[in-house]
């Protein structure tokens, strides 16, 4: 086997290359168009925003709650595999050389979240503060220090524990992060140094707690499949995963939704459109994300112009995603061997997606109305969305 350094190295270049291969996917598709247009909108309210933001705004405590909630959630990286719980056993006591490699990834590819949050609220904190220069600097370099803490610290803790009570361990690091960063976004130094102590004190606790306790191979195996299944589940939406099945929920929340369609010959292809619509969760995961995506950008983007592109844009990707999957999928199915019309299934989709597209345009109105209120530009945004979808339908695929 050689030595589990080696191992780790090995591992993590098929991990890195697995990432390479869906990631040219993910930033190709609609998700690019929506970073695009949210990344340009936002910035452009948010400066937009500074210029009237009054003095007594709690910038602080708001920057220090949310780093804290982002420093807290530090799972480990290990890329560890079931029959490891076998094979790593004879090798127990060198596992930390294997281990050293996974808390360095986790370090160094958990950092750039609360960094970049960090960046993101700087004009906000110079305007109300007057931070800048060296202070700035400093607070980033606590930032980055107490992500590396968090890190060692939930992974000791999944270590002595085995994962139970994880969500508390979290809340207290919550606790121990955010106050020492708002004690010095405020300008504190002293305090914020003095809130330091606690968090260095529970950290090597947990660092002890670990001592003599076997390392729990299930739970840490268990958290790292999870973490590649919702990879998997977020690149399925751009790409096929060959290996990943999808999920199937009852919803019967939802079942009034297709309870009136006629319970007739002409009826069954409607009926299996929209049952296999709600109740497959990638399909309709799929619809609710870019609705909420839609709905979002109906209500922040300031530009009217701008918010249609957008709008229209997710209404192309949803449609067209919808569309094919519900009427182009090449498996057999048992609805292949009833004797229904020559192109009921693909009408059937359309009629789905249609009804579909048709709540989301709604909910754009909706939104668009907080932005712009009640009028010409919600409705056209909504009229938007539905055309979008429809001539999409009409001029792709079947």
């Amino acid at each position: 086997m050689g030595s589990l350094r080696d191992v780790w190295r090995s591992r993590f270049t098929r991990y890195m290359e697995e990432l390479q291969r869906y990631m040219k996917f993910i930033f190709t598709g609609h998700l690019a168009i929506v970073l695009v247009f949210l990344l340009g909108a936002g910035g452009y309210a948010y400066s937009n925003w500074l210029k009237e933001v009054p003095a007594g705004f709690p910038a602080a405590p708001l920057a220090g709650i949310l780093l804290g909630i982002i420093l807290a959630y530090a799972p480990p990286v290990t890329l560890l595999k079931e029959a490891d719980a076998v094979f790593f056993l004879p090798m127990e006591r060198q596992l930390g050389t294997y281990m050293q490699g996974a808390l360095k990834w986790t370090i160094a590819s958990g950092i750039f979240m609360p960094v970049a949050v960090f960046v993101v609220f700087i004009p906000l904190l110079n305007t109300v503060y007057g931070l800048k220069g060296l202070a700035l600097l400093a607070i980033v370099i606590g930032v980055a220090a107490l992500h590396l803490w968090n890190v060692r610290t939930e992974f000791a803790h999944r270590w002595s524990d085995q994962g139970e009570g994880v969500w508390g361990d979290r809340i207290i690091r919550f606790i121990l992060s955010a106050a020492p960063v708002t004690a010095a976004l405020y300008g504190k130094w002293w305090l914020g140094v003095l809130l330091l102590v606690p968090a260095v004190v529970y950290g090597v606790l947990k660092q002890r707690s670990m001592n003599g306790v076997p390392f729990p191979f299930l739970h840490f195996i268990e958290l790292e499949n999870g973490r590649m299944t919702r990879f998997y589940r977020f690149a399925n939406q751009f790409t096929d995963v060959p290996h990943l099945r999808g999920a199937v929920r009852r919803r019967g929340w939802l079942d009034w939704l297709y309870g009136r369609i006629p319970y007739s010959r002409k009826g069954a292809a409607r009926y299996l459109a929209a049952r296999t619509f709600i109740r497959t969760d990638d399909l309709f995961n799929l619809w609710v994300r870019l609705t909420v995506l839609s709905v979002l950008g109906a209500a922040f983007i300031p530009i009217p112009v701008a918010s249609g592109i957008f709008s229209a844009a997710l209404a192309f990707a949803c449609a067209y995603q919808l569309r094919d999957a519900l009427a182009g999928s090449p498996e057999f199915r048992m609805d292949r061997l009833y004797p229904l019309p020559a192109g009921a299934k693909a009408a059937a989709a359309r009629g789905t997606v249609r009804r579909a597209q048709a709540v989301q345009a709604v909910l754009v109105i909706v939104a668009a109305s907080f932005q712009f209120g009640f009028g010409f530009v919600p409705i056209l945004l909504g009229l938007t969305v539905y055309a979008v979808s429809e001539l999409t339908m009409r001029f792709t695929g079947e």
